[in-house]
């Protein structure tokens, strides 16, 4: 995106057949991993928030208007921090 990245991280969720009833997604607390990264966001203009506005939504960036903003957050630091908080003993899981 120019000057830096659009982050939208989503819960995989596959199937290859038609249900009725699709099976509940497990979601954790990730409380702490939006924590850590708005402390080290260098972009005062946006926010990263916890997203539920789709099924297998989880986490974004959100800029203005609580659409995709851009991070300056480089990949290597989401994807280091993201492991840590899904390894992480204390990680809680809530049903929605």
């Amino acid at each position: 995106m120019g000057r830096g990245w659009t982050y939208r991280i989503d819960y995989p969720y596959y199937s290859w057949a038609e249900t009725f009833v699709r099976p509940r997604i497990i979601r954790r607390d990730l409380t702490a991993l939006l924590r850590q990264l708005n402390e080290i966001e260098g972009n005062t203009g946006g926010q990263w928030k916890s997203d539920t506005s789709e099924m297998t939504s989880a986490v974004k960036f959100a800029g203005a208007g609580g659409v995709l903003g851009v991070s300056t957050v480089v990949p290597d630091v989401v994807a280091r921090n993201l492991r840590a908080a899904l390894v992480s003993e204390d990680a809680a899981v809530a049903v929605i």
